[in-house]
């Protein structure tokens, strides 16, 4: 008898630990979210998927994840598990939409567009309609512009051009460096500078384009923009308070 309340004790005890270290990992992979470090927030989240944790949840959390690194393809893969689920928000039923449209499945979009107005979501008025007619608008439209490659783009963030004299500035995360990388934990991506370049510049930019002087810091820095007479550079930055 005793040997049967031990083993009862023991099994018990082992599904407490589970469960105990489940919950932290979730707690963990919450407060990545919440600190906007969506990589290391979706590595988390489907770990709790594996140990078919709290899986509901974990899935919606995945898919906004995927949202906010704007990588529709996955996030519209979760976003469909999602909306398949007992009692899930209505407002999944948007994201979901969202995420159909960033992957050009335009008339599934409608469709999720119309069920969350249905379920007492609210949007524009006639939104559906404007939408479709937005669609056929752009698609029948003539070709305004063309674009194609230049030298200054790499396989990272780059944006945010300004011409000025001759010179262009752009904000870039496409730091190769040999100096310590300060890496941005919602993309783990390195953080942004300001680079500058001649306007039809033919070479290829890296590192040591970097705009001198006080402007670059070690976390994120652009893009900017300069007055007319160039005595004047506007340009955002992320300053690290304690």
């Amino acid at each position: 008898m005793k040997q049967k309340n031990y083993l009862l004790l023991y099994a018990l005890s082992v599904l407490s630990f589970s469960t105990f270290a489940q919950q932290g990992l979730q707690k963990r992979a919450d407060s990545l979210f919440h600190k906007f470090a969506f990589v290391d927030a979706s590595k988390a989240y489907k770990k709790l998927i594996e140990k078919d944790y709290n899986t509901d949840y974990a899935t919606r959390q995945l898919g906004d994840c995927y949202a906010y690194m704007r990588n529709p393809e996955k996030a519209a893969v979760y976003y469909k598990n999602a909306v398949a689920q007992d009692n899930v928000p209505i407002e999944y039923y948007y994201k979901y939409a969202q995420a159909l449209r960033g992957i050009e499945d335009y008339k599934a979009s409608r469709v999720w567009l119309k069920k969350f107005n249905d379920a007492g979501g609210v949007i524009n008025e006639n939104k559906i309609t404007k939408d479709q007619d937005f669609i056929n608008a752009i698609f029948n439209a003539k070709h305004q512009y063309f674009l194609k490659d230049v030298k200054i783009n790499s396989e990272l963030s780059d944006f945010g051009a300004f011409e000025h004299d001759g010179k262009l500035y752009f904000a870039s995360s496409a730091d190769k460096g040999v100096s310590t990388k300060h890496i941005y934990a919602w993309n783990e991506q390195p953080f942004l500078d300001v680079y500058v370049t001649e306007k039809n510049a033919d070479t290829i930019v890296h590192h040591l384009s970097k705009l001198k002087g006080d402007v670059n810091s070690v976390y994120h820095d652009g893009p900017v923009t300069i007055t007319k007479d160039g005595k004047t550079m506007y340009f955002s930055k992320k300053q690290l308070r304690r």
